[in-house]
């Protein structure tokens, strides 16, 4: 099953304005946490092309890098194309790239995955990883002229047989945050197998003349498990969170006209993808002020996630 990458003006129904009513918990999908190892800084549970080529070259890429301009949160990843010119070598483009993933590949700079059928044959990063979610979500942002490409893509596999898929093109010329909902295709062959492995791939500057210039903003990624709801306005309007930011981890939740918000199950999950906290379902007087202690838990973003009569309902949460 081969999957062409498919322009943006082929993908109308792709701004999307709902909200998933499930999610799979994907590592690190807010790139709040970022590590630094070998003089490279890279967000956890990721692999950068930075990574890549230190550990081959080794020359400072700088080609994904941390980044204030986030669409929720404090940071979000930046692509950047990078032209590199080495003695006795001469000038050798580097396109920038990001892969879900913890172990870096051994792939040799000029050879860098750049589109899906790049991931389908050198399957670099990729984590273990068992749902079949129904698409890729994320939020991005992509400076520079029209003219300007990035690509996306997922692969879903078990025993490197390739189950399910998606790609796209991204173009520049996008100055603000925009939510991309991308349909996962499955193999229908293979429709009650469960994937082992899951590879997700951003990459920034695949024209034939990028610019050194342009960046590519990607934040906030998602795996919806099911089919994707129309928005409830008044759902999220019912929910009160005070004070966020928090200075000391402490919230309170508050829906007096919806008493079964604020009292409602709940998950909170950090930027890796990883639950600090749950809770069962509170007393209907704690609808005035339900509090939430995250004292003792660091500085950053954090997802809650409430199961309501009338839905799931997502917050984020940010201690200072």
């Amino acid at each position: 099953m081969k999957a062409p990458l498919l322009s943006l003006l082929l993908f109308s129904g792709l701004w999307w304005s709902g909200t998933a009513a499930a999610q799979s918990t994907l590592a690190n999908g807010t790139f709040e946490a970022w590590t630094t190892e070998s003089n490279v800084e890279a967000p956890t549970q990721w692999i950068t092309s930075d990574e890549i080529a230190v550990r081959i070259l080794p020359l400072a890429i700088n080609g994904v890098s941390k980044s204030t301009e986030a669409h929720a949160g404090q940071f979000a990843a930046r692509l950047m194309f990078k032209s590199l010119s080495i003695p006795l070598v001469g000038t050798i483009p580097v396109p920038a790239v990001l892969l879900l993933g913890t172990e870096t590949p051994l792939i040799n700079p000029n050879n860098l995955p750049r589109t899906q059928e790049d991931i389908l044959r050198l399957r670099p990063g990729g984590i273990p990883f068992t749902a079949r979610p129904t698409s890729l979500q994320f939020w991005f942002k992509y400076t520079g002229a029209s003219t300007e490409t990035g690509q996306v893509g997922l692969v879903l596999s078990k025993n490197s047989q390739i189950l399910g898929q998606t790609s796209i093109q991204l173009t520049g010329g996008v100055p603000d945050y925009r939510l991309i909902n991308l349909p996962i295709s499955y193999d229908a062959a293979t429709a009650t197998v469960m994937p082992d492995t899951l590879r997700i791939f951003f990459v920034a500057g695949t024209g034939a003349t990028p610019s050194p210039t342009a960046a590519l903003f990607v934040d906030d990624v998602t795996l919806p498990l099911t089919v994707t709801a129309n928005r409830n306005p008044q759902l999220e309007a019912a929910l009160v969170v005070y004070p966020n930011p928090s200075s000391n981890g402490d919230f309170s939740l508050a829906s007096l006209q919806k008493p079964g918000v604020a009292t409602a199950p709940f998950t909170i999950s950090d930027a890796a993808g990883r639950i600090v906290q749950r809770q069962g379902a509170a007393p209907t007087s704690a609808a005035n002020g339900r509090l939430i202690s995250l004292r003792g838990q660091p500085a950053g973003v954090y997802l809650l996630r409430l199961s309501t009569p009338e839905g799931t309902l997502t917050r984020k949460l940010l201690i200072q």
